[in-house]
């Protein structure tokens, strides 16, 4: 497993902590983070997520007020609520992650730890928030159209990952 996506799937697991004990789990993130793995990289990028996620809840929850009509964000499955808070921190805060990468690994979360209806329902509410935000991805570079290129002609050297 990727670096990035194990510490996605770490920052969801804080999120549920967050979601069950409220502020007080942010002084056992650290500890909990180190229990669960050795790889130093996974935790900065777990912590990031869950610290930036948790801590911006309500900019995430009032987009997705707006988008989602008579749904209240607490009748969302609670791994529903914190893979779409966390896309939507990325969305907002990660530029360096492109908005499909955002999206995808919110997907694979969603098909791992939520129900058959949540790939759907996350793809769908994380387009709109992405719409909605106005985000705009940057322009390839000549390198990348040269990588991208490589791609199409089959070699396995890309990969759509954010790694």
């Amino acid at each position: 497993m990727n670096i990035r996506r194990r510490a996605r799937e770490l920052a969801l697991q804080a999120l549920f902590q967050f979601d069950v004990q409220g502020e007080p789990f942010a002084e056992e993130l650290d500890g909990f983070l180190r229990d669960s793995t050795d790889q130093l990289d996974v935790r900065h990028f777990a912590r990031k997520l869950a610290h930036g996620a948790w801590e911006r809840r309500a900019e995430a929850d009032a987009i997705l007020n707006k988008l989602t009509v008579r749904w209240s964000i607490d009748r969302m499955a609670i791994a529903d609520r914190n893979i779409l808070r966390m896309g939507i921190y990325q969305l907002l805060h990660c530029p360096e992650i492109p908005a499909r990468v955002v999206i995808n690994e919110a997907i694979e979360l969603g098909k791992r730890y939520s129900t058959v209806e949540s790939p759907q329902f996350i793809n769908g509410l994380l387009d709109a928030a992405n719409k909605d935000i106005g985000r705009k991805e940057p322009e390839p570079s000549a390198e990348l159209e040269s990588v991208t290129e490589t791609a199409e002609e089959g070699d396995e050297t890309a990969d759509d990952d954010d790694e």
